[in-house]
């Protein structure tokens, strides 16, 4: 899976195929828990900003992956 940005490629991974699966990149957690560490230390998570939970199987149907596919999102 590739993505690209202003026609420069940002992102590579290898597609996992297997069903009910959750991949995390060890450098993308180990990025997380320094970016967390400040919200720990100061009691507070009101300051964490809301981020929206992607609809992973979206990006199937889109790419015609999975059944239904070829919809618009």
């Amino acid at each position: 899976m590739r993505a690209h940005l202003d026609g420069r490629l940002v992102a590579e991974h290898a597609r996992c195929w297997a069903r009910h699966q959750t991949l995390t990149d060890p450098d993308h957690a180990d990025a997380a828990t320094v970016m967390r560490h400040p919200y720990h230390r100061s009691g507070s998570v009101a300051a964490a900003a809301e981020v929206a939970q992607p609809d992973l199987p979206a990006y199937d149907r889109v790419f015609h992956l999975i059944e239904g596919g070829g919809g618009e999102e």
